[in-house]
């Protein structure tokens, strides 16, 4: 549908016509003076008296007002000391290989195959036997637990699980 040129155009001077109305009016409304008197009333008490009036220069700002803790801080606490770590002492021994044999009764017993760097030797361990201390409490498919009093080591097949 196509709008006759004539229609567009009184369209388009009508917005203009009431676009220009509405700035002059702005205009007018901004430049008008404002006719407002200050008046001496004092405000007035709740008592019909008028409130006394408060001069100024006797009013002084001390710094004792500023001088509020405005919140509290929880008492410092005791420093606690950082235990340094205990230095591991190195296991020498190194699991080589975990093996089970039959005897004549047919019962099955595991045996553990330790280098000991510290001797320099090859030790074959069976369950309850000991090595420089250490007794073999536990050998299971793929690591053994050696005991001594409380302190205690696995040795495993992988060499970088050993201690």
């Amino acid at each position: 549908m196509m709008i006759n040129p004539d229609t567009e155009n009184r369209v388009h001077q009508a917005v203009r016509t009431v676009a220009a109305a509405a700035m002059v009016c702005a205009l007018v409304w901004g430049l008008m003076p404002i006719h407002a008197e200050i008046s001496d009333v004092k405000p007035v008490a709740s008592d019909g008296n008028a409130a006394p009036s408060i001069d100024t220069e006797q009013l002084v700002v001390s710094a004792d007002a500023f001088d509020l803790m405005l919140w509290y801080s929880p008492p410092p606490t005791a420093q606690r000391t950082i235990l340094k770590p205990r230095q591991q002492t190195r296991v020498s021994f190194e699991l080589l290989a975990i093996s089970a044999s039959q005897d004549d009764s047919g019962s099955t017993q595991k045996y553990s195959v330790i280098y000991d760097s510290q001797d320099d030797s090859i030790h074959t361990l069976l369950l309850g036997q000991s090595i420089r201390g250490y007794t073999i409490s536990e050998i299971d498919s793929d690591s053994v637990l050696m005991t001594a009093g409380k302190k205690t080591i696995t040795l495993s097949l992988d060499a970088e699980d050993a201690g």
